[in-house]
């Protein structure tokens, strides 16, 4: 959890109920992302010359989730996670909850990289996971801000070379999981994928959520 965001109360005893009862070794759920008033947006030249094609999102607060509220194997939560591999709602730990055993079994951890680390250690765990669990909660307040490491000091060949990287993992990983032949042609369309800043928002009123 980053210093700037924050909880709903009872966020985590929903999340923790939820694996308790499904005995899951993963528990997503919705969160939103939420812009303050000073709030001073970076477009990256190829984001710009790309808006005729992806018509980007103002900023404004709003939240997001893209997998139905459920019980899904891990090779059917793999299937949904290709589909937007590159959304904070598939890549962010911060709407999640692990099985602590099996990231000491796995030595499962951040690593040490500049960005993107919340992304790579998620997808090792899909290795992992054999019961997931999506609730429709959305109890995660995702601040947006202008001069994180992310929207301030990545290049764009830091984001197309993190993104080959992640590929081949998922080639790696959906071969041991049995679904690579399916998911291939997603796979290879990853580096491109979408994420929240063009993808719609949930169609939940932002009076649910709050005010800065």
């Amino acid at each position: 959890m980053d210093s700037d965001d924050w909880l709903a109360p009872d966020f985590t005893e929903k999340l923790v109920s939820a694996a308790e009862a499904h005995t899951a070794d993963l528990v997503i759920a919705p969160f939103w992302m939420v812009y303050p008033e000073n709030y001073v947006e970076h477009i990256r030249p190829w984001e710009k010359a790309l808006q005729h094609v992806l018509q980007r999102n103002p900023p404004r607060t709003r939240a997001y989730g893209y997998l139905p509220a459920g019980v899904y194997t891990g090779q059917e939560y793999a299937k949904h996670l290709i589909q937007k591999p590159n959304t904070f709602y598939y890549g962010s730990p911060c709407n999640k909850f692990y099985r602590r055993d099996l990231l000491r079994k796995h030595s499962l951890h951040f690593r040490k990289e500049l960005f993107a680390e919340d992304q790579l250690f998620n997808t090792e765990y899909l290795r992992y996971v054999r019961t997931a669990v999506s609730i429709p909660d959305i109890g995660y307040y995702y601040l947006q801000n202008s001069q994180s490491v992310s929207h301030s000091r990545v290049t764009t060949a830091d984001i197309l070379s993190l993104r080959r990287r992640v590929m081949l993992l998922y080639r790696d990983i959906y071969t041991e999981l049995g679904i690579y032949p399916e998911t291939r042609a997603a796979i290879l369309r990853s580096p491109f994928g979408e994420n929240e800043f063009t993808l719609p928002p949930l169609d939940t009123p932002q009076t649910h959520c709050c005010k800065l």
